[in-house]
C-alpha cells in the first residue's frame, strides 16, 4: 500500500490548484481519483490526464475498484 500524503474530497477532481499547489508542497508522485462516473467515461479520464503534470502518474478508479486495490 502506498503512503497517503493528502486526501481531498472535491467535485473538481484534478485541477490547477492540485497540479501546481499541492503536489509541489507534499512531494506526491501519484494522484488517485475515485469517482464512479469519471472512471467509466473514457473522455472524462482523458480530460483529467491533461491536468496532471508529466512527472506525476495518475489513476482513476470506481469506488468498488478502489476498495479492492487499496
Amino acid at each position: 500500500m502506498a503512503k497517503i500524503a493528502l486526501v481531498r474530497i472535491d467535485n473538481r477532481l484534478i485541477h490547477g490548484q492540485v497540479a501546481t499547489g499541492f503536489l509541489g508542497k507534499i512531494g506526491a508522485d501519484n494522484i488517485v481519483v475515485i469517482d464512479d462516473k469519471t472512471a467509466t467515461n473514457e473522455f472524462a479520464r482523458d480530460v483529467l490526464a491533461l491536468a496532471v503534470p508529466s512527472s506525476v502518474s495518475h489513476e482513476v478508479y470506481t469506488s468498488k475498484d478502489a476498495a479492492e486495490v487499496w
